[in-house]
Protein backbone atom coordinates (compact mmCIF):
# COMPACT_ATOMS: atom_id res chain seq x y z
CA UNK A 1 0.00 0.00 0.00
CA UNK A 2 1.56 3.55 -0.77
CA UNK A 3 1.94 5.73 2.02
CA UNK A 4 -1.27 8.05 3.09
CA UNK A 5 -0.87 11.61 1.64
CA UNK A 6 -3.65 12.93 3.34
CA UNK A 7 -5.93 12.60 6.35
CA UNK A 8 -9.26 13.82 6.50
CA UNK A 9 -10.90 13.93 9.92
CA UNK A 10 -14.52 15.12 10.42
CA UNK A 11 -18.26 13.57 10.74
CA UNK A 12 -19.59 10.88 8.78
CA UNK A 13 -23.35 10.65 8.46
CA UNK A 14 -25.79 9.40 6.15
CA UNK A 15 -27.53 12.23 4.07
CA UNK A 16 -30.86 12.26 3.30
CA UNK A 17 -31.48 14.73 0.52
CA UNK A 18 -34.81 15.77 -0.84
CA UNK A 19 -36.52 18.83 -2.82
CA UNK A 20 -38.77 21.07 -1.38
CA UNK A 21 -40.79 24.61 -3.15
CA UNK A 22 -40.72 26.24 0.04
CA UNK A 23 -40.04 25.14 4.16
CA UNK A 24 -43.40 24.05 5.76
CA UNK A 25 -44.91 26.39 8.14
CA UNK A 26 -46.26 25.68 12.17
CA UNK A 27 -47.97 22.57 11.73
CA UNK A 28 -48.03 22.31 7.96
CA UNK A 29 -46.88 19.54 5.80
CA UNK A 30 -45.57 19.47 2.65
CA UNK A 31 -44.18 16.46 0.51
CA UNK A 32 -40.08 16.45 -0.21
CA UNK A 33 -39.76 14.92 -3.63
CA UNK A 34 -36.53 12.82 -5.23
CA UNK A 35 -35.35 11.46 -1.87
CA UNK A 36 -32.00 10.23 -2.27
CA UNK A 37 -29.76 8.71 0.13
CA UNK A 38 -25.92 9.14 0.59
CA UNK A 39 -22.81 8.83 2.46
CA UNK A 40 -21.89 11.90 3.62
CA UNK A 41 -20.17 14.42 5.84
CA UNK A 42 -17.58 17.68 4.66
CA UNK A 43 -14.57 15.13 5.28
CA UNK A 44 -15.50 12.34 3.45
CA UNK A 45 -16.61 14.64 0.50
CA UNK A 46 -13.11 15.72 0.48
CA UNK A 47 -11.69 12.53 1.21
CA UNK A 48 -13.56 10.85 -2.07
CA UNK A 49 -12.58 13.69 -4.40
CA UNK A 50 -8.54 13.34 -3.29
CA UNK A 51 -9.24 9.80 -3.61
CA UNK A 52 -11.13 10.54 -7.22
CA UNK A 53 -7.81 12.48 -8.15
CA UNK A 54 -5.57 10.27 -7.49
CA UNK A 55 -4.41 10.64 -4.30
CA UNK A 56 -3.53 8.18 -1.40
CA UNK A 57 -6.29 9.73 1.69
CA UNK A 58 -6.85 8.28 4.96
CA UNK A 59 -10.37 9.00 6.46
CA UNK A 60 -10.46 9.37 10.33
CA UNK A 61 -13.92 9.83 11.83
CA UNK A 62 -16.70 7.40 14.43
CA UNK A 63 -19.76 5.78 13.51
CA UNK A 64 -22.51 4.01 15.53
CA UNK A 65 -22.09 -0.05 15.80
CA UNK A 66 -25.03 -0.10 13.16
CA UNK A 67 -26.00 -0.84 9.58
CA UNK A 68 -26.08 2.38 8.57
CA UNK A 69 -22.46 2.58 9.81
CA UNK A 70 -21.49 -0.31 7.77
CA UNK A 71 -22.62 0.88 4.45
CA UNK A 72 -20.68 4.30 4.82
CA UNK A 73 -17.95 2.69 5.43
CA UNK A 74 -18.05 0.29 2.41
CA UNK A 75 -18.92 3.02 -0.06
CA UNK A 76 -16.10 5.27 1.32
CA UNK A 77 -13.97 1.69 1.00
CA UNK A 78 -15.24 1.89 -2.41
CA UNK A 79 -14.28 5.11 -3.74
CA UNK A 80 -10.74 4.08 -2.91
CA UNK A 81 -10.70 6.24 0.77
CA UNK A 82 -8.58 3.95 3.58
CA UNK A 83 -11.08 3.27 6.91
CA UNK A 84 -8.70 1.67 9.08
CA UNK A 85 -8.94 4.54 11.32
CA UNK A 86 -12.11 4.93 11.35
CA UNK A 87 -13.26 4.89 14.86
CA UNK A 88 -16.63 2.50 16.00
CA UNK A 89 -18.79 3.26 18.59
CA UNK A 90 -21.13 0.25 20.09
CA UNK A 91 -24.58 1.38 21.26
CA UNK A 92 -24.29 4.43 19.39
CA UNK A 93 -26.39 5.54 16.20
CA UNK A 94 -23.96 6.77 13.04
CA UNK A 95 -24.73 10.54 12.29
CA UNK A 96 -27.38 11.70 10.30
CA UNK A 97 -27.73 15.11 7.99
CA UNK A 98 -31.07 15.78 5.89
CA UNK A 99 -30.73 18.70 2.98
CA UNK A 100 -33.48 20.17 1.51
CA UNK A 101 -32.82 21.22 -2.08
CA UNK A 102 -34.58 24.85 -3.56
CA UNK A 103 -35.25 25.31 -6.63
CA UNK A 104 -32.18 26.84 -7.95
CA UNK A 105 -30.07 23.39 -5.87
CA UNK A 106 -29.39 25.86 -2.88
CA UNK A 107 -29.51 23.77 -0.13
CA UNK A 108 -30.77 24.22 4.27
CA UNK A 109 -28.97 21.28 6.16
CA UNK A 110 -30.00 19.97 9.55
CA UNK A 111 -27.73 17.27 11.30
CA UNK A 112 -27.83 15.09 14.29
CA UNK A 113 -24.41 13.97 15.75
CA UNK A 114 -25.08 10.59 16.61
CA UNK A 115 -21.52 8.50 17.28
CA UNK A 116 -19.75 11.62 15.57
CA UNK A 117 -19.35 13.84 18.69
CA UNK A 118 -18.80 10.48 21.14
CA UNK A 119 -14.65 10.14 19.51
CA UNK A 120 -11.93 10.90 22.18
CA UNK A 121 -8.37 11.78 22.17
CA UNK A 122 -7.97 8.57 23.71
CA UNK A 123 -9.01 6.55 20.83
CA UNK A 124 -6.71 7.74 18.28
CA UNK A 125 -2.84 6.71 17.97
CA UNK A 126 -0.18 9.74 17.15
CA UNK A 127 1.29 7.09 14.84
CA UNK A 128 -1.54 7.83 12.38
CA UNK A 129 -0.15 11.09 11.48
CA UNK A 130 3.52 9.40 9.79
CA UNK A 131 4.71 9.79 6.83
CA UNK A 132 1.38 11.66 5.13
CA UNK A 133 2.05 15.11 4.34
CA UNK A 134 -1.66 17.01 4.81
CA UNK A 135 -4.17 16.80 7.49
CA UNK A 136 -7.40 18.09 6.79
CA UNK A 137 -10.33 18.84 9.30
CA UNK A 138 -13.53 19.57 7.97
CA UNK A 139 -16.72 20.75 10.43
CA UNK A 140 -15.33 18.65 13.27
CA UNK A 141 -15.78 17.92 16.86
CA UNK A 142 -14.70 21.21 18.37
CA UNK A 143 -13.37 19.16 21.13
CA UNK A 144 -10.81 17.11 19.01
CA UNK A 145 -9.53 20.12 16.73
CA UNK A 146 -6.87 21.60 19.38
CA UNK A 147 -5.46 17.88 20.06
CA UNK A 148 -5.55 16.67 16.55
CA UNK A 149 -3.61 19.83 15.03
CA UNK A 150 -1.02 19.75 17.52
CA UNK A 151 -0.52 15.99 16.75
CA UNK A 152 -0.10 17.20 12.95
CA UNK A 153 1.97 20.00 13.79
CA UNK A 154 4.17 17.77 15.68
CA UNK A 155 4.53 15.06 12.96
CA UNK A 156 5.34 17.80 10.53
CA UNK A 157 2.28 17.29 8.38
CA UNK A 158 0.62 21.02 6.70
CA UNK A 159 -2.70 21.44 8.44
CA UNK A 160 -5.74 22.43 6.69
CA UNK A 161 -8.68 23.53 8.29
CA UNK A 162 -12.23 24.30 7.26
CA UNK A 163 -14.32 24.85 10.44
CA UNK A 164 -17.79 24.98 9.39
CA UNK A 165 -20.51 27.00 10.02
CA UNK A 166 -21.44 25.07 13.52
CA UNK A 167 -17.83 26.30 14.79
CA UNK A 168 -17.98 29.30 13.30
CA UNK A 169 -21.94 30.88 14.65
CA UNK A 170 -19.68 30.25 18.32
CA UNK A 171 -17.58 33.40 17.14
CA UNK A 172 -14.07 34.47 16.91
CA UNK A 173 -13.24 33.95 20.53
CA UNK A 174 -13.40 30.00 19.67
CA UNK A 175 -11.40 30.17 16.43
CA UNK A 176 -8.62 32.75 17.32
CA UNK A 177 -6.54 30.15 19.53
CA UNK A 178 -6.52 27.88 16.65
CA UNK A 179 -5.03 29.48 14.26
CA UNK A 180 -1.44 29.26 15.12
CA UNK A 181 -1.75 25.68 14.41
CA UNK A 182 -3.37 26.13 11.08
CA UNK A 183 -1.25 26.31 7.58
CA UNK A 184 -4.58 26.49 4.91
CA UNK A 185 -7.86 28.18 6.37
CA UNK A 186 -11.08 27.84 4.33
CA UNK A 187 -13.89 29.84 4.86
CA UNK A 188 -17.02 30.78 2.71
CA UNK A 189 -19.25 33.53 3.14
CA UNK A 190 -21.44 32.45 5.56
CA UNK A 191 -18.51 31.36 8.10
CA UNK A 192 -16.64 34.55 7.45
CA UNK A 193 -19.55 36.62 8.64
CA UNK A 194 -20.39 34.46 11.31
CA UNK A 195 -16.94 35.28 12.19
CA UNK A 196 -16.09 38.98 11.10
CA UNK A 197 -19.72 40.30 10.83
CA UNK A 198 -19.63 40.96 7.11
CA UNK A 199 -19.56 38.54 4.13
CA UNK A 200 -17.40 41.68 2.39
CA UNK A 201 -13.50 39.82 2.75
CA UNK A 202 -12.03 43.32 3.75
CA UNK A 203 -10.13 41.55 6.46
CA UNK A 204 -8.85 38.44 5.93
CA UNK A 205 -5.32 39.85 6.68
CA UNK A 206 -6.64 39.17 10.44
CA UNK A 207 -6.32 35.14 10.10
CA UNK A 208 -2.90 35.25 8.92
CA UNK A 209 -1.51 37.92 11.37
CA UNK A 210 -2.68 35.05 14.12
CA UNK A 211 -0.50 32.30 12.36
CA UNK A 212 -2.56 30.76 9.40
CA UNK A 213 0.08 30.67 6.19
CA UNK A 214 -2.92 31.11 4.28
CA UNK A 215 -6.38 31.99 3.79
CA UNK A 216 -9.18 31.07 1.31
CA UNK A 217 -12.24 32.88 0.86
CA UNK A 218 -14.79 30.69 -1.21
CA UNK A 219 -17.72 32.80 -2.93
CA UNK A 220 -19.21 30.04 -4.19
CA UNK A 221 -20.33 30.56 -7.66
CA UNK A 222 -18.44 33.96 -8.18
CA UNK A 223 -15.05 32.14 -7.55
CA UNK A 224 -12.96 32.94 -4.50
CA UNK A 225 -10.15 34.78 -3.20
CA UNK A 226 -6.61 33.63 -1.62
CA UNK A 227 -4.23 35.53 0.92
CA UNK A 228 -0.99 34.49 1.85
CA UNK A 229 0.87 35.02 5.39
CA UNK A 230 3.32 37.43 3.18
CA UNK A 231 0.60 39.65 1.24
CA UNK A 232 0.16 37.93 -1.81
CA UNK A 233 -3.76 37.61 -3.19
CA UNK A 234 -4.99 35.78 -5.70
CA UNK A 235 -8.94 36.15 -6.79
CA UNK A 236 -10.44 33.96 -9.52
CA UNK A 237 -13.81 33.62 -10.91
CA UNK A 238 -16.16 31.03 -10.83
CA UNK A 239 -17.58 29.23 -13.52
CA UNK A 240 -20.63 29.21 -15.07
CA UNK A 241 -22.54 25.87 -14.62
CA UNK A 242 -25.98 25.17 -13.91
CA UNK A 243 -26.21 24.00 -10.49
CA UNK A 244 -28.43 21.13 -9.54
CA UNK A 245 -27.46 20.60 -6.01
CA UNK A 246 -24.81 23.16 -4.30
CA UNK A 247 -24.24 20.30 -1.31
CA UNK A 248 -20.15 19.30 -0.99
CA UNK A 249 -19.64 22.06 -3.55
CA UNK A 250 -17.25 23.82 -0.85
CA UNK A 251 -16.03 20.33 -0.17
CA UNK A 252 -14.74 19.65 -3.82
CA UNK A 253 -12.98 22.77 -3.80
CA UNK A 254 -10.99 21.89 -1.17
CA UNK A 255 -9.97 18.79 -2.43
CA UNK A 256 -9.32 20.66 -5.54
CA UNK A 257 -7.08 22.87 -3.76
CA UNK A 258 -5.24 20.43 -1.64
CA UNK A 259 -4.97 18.16 -4.70
CA UNK A 260 -3.35 21.47 -6.67
CA UNK A 261 -0.99 22.12 -3.74
CA UNK A 262 0.25 18.28 -3.38
CA UNK A 263 0.90 18.59 -6.99
CA UNK A 264 3.11 21.80 -6.34
CA UNK A 265 1.03 23.93 -8.34
CA UNK A 266 1.02 27.82 -8.45
CA UNK A 267 -1.12 29.47 -6.63
CA UNK A 268 -3.60 30.61 -9.88
CA UNK A 269 -3.59 26.86 -10.75
CA UNK A 270 -4.48 25.99 -7.13
CA UNK A 271 -7.09 28.56 -7.53
CA UNK A 272 -8.38 27.37 -10.85
CA UNK A 273 -8.33 23.60 -9.82
CA UNK A 274 -10.49 24.59 -6.50
CA UNK A 275 -13.19 26.11 -8.35
CA UNK A 276 -12.97 23.92 -11.03
CA UNK A 277 -13.57 20.96 -8.55
CA UNK A 278 -16.85 23.40 -7.05
CA UNK A 279 -18.55 23.40 -9.95
CA UNK A 280 -18.45 20.37 -11.51
CA UNK A 281 -19.59 18.88 -7.79
CA UNK A 282 -22.93 21.13 -8.15
CA UNK A 283 -23.35 19.76 -11.89
CA UNK A 284 -25.17 16.41 -10.33
CA UNK A 285 -27.14 15.59 -7.05
CA UNK A 286 -25.44 14.30 -4.34
CA UNK A 287 -22.10 15.64 -2.67
CA UNK A 288 -20.22 13.21 -4.37
CA UNK A 289 -21.57 12.04 -7.43
CA UNK A 290 -20.68 14.44 -10.11
CA UNK A 291 -16.60 14.11 -8.56
CA UNK A 292 -14.48 13.77 -11.25
CA UNK A 293 -11.07 12.06 -11.81
CA UNK A 294 -7.86 13.69 -12.71
CA UNK A 295 -8.33 13.72 -16.39
CA UNK A 296 -12.19 14.86 -16.44
CA UNK A 297 -11.05 17.74 -14.26
CA UNK A 298 -8.76 19.18 -16.63
CA UNK A 299 -10.62 18.39 -19.50
CA UNK A 300 -13.33 20.71 -17.97
CA UNK A 301 -10.61 23.01 -17.24
CA UNK A 302 -9.45 23.26 -20.70
CA UNK A 303 -12.82 23.75 -22.59
CA UNK A 304 -13.80 26.25 -20.24
CA UNK A 305 -10.93 28.69 -20.90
Amino acid sequence: MSKVEVICYGDINVDYVGNMNRLPEVDEELPIENLTIHCGGAATNVAVGLARLGHSVSFLGCTGDDEIGKRLLSELAEDGVIISNVIVKEDMNTGMAIAILDNEGERRLMTYSGANNKMEVRDISENIFEDARIFHLSSPQLHMVEPLLKYAKEKGLITSFDPGSIICRLGISVIEPLLHLVDVLFLNQVEYQQLMGSKIPSNLRYFCDLGCKMVIYKKGREGSILLTKEGLSTELPGFDVVSVDSTGAGDAFAAGFLSAMLRNEEMDMIILSANAMGAIAVTARGAKVALPDRNKLEKFIYNHK
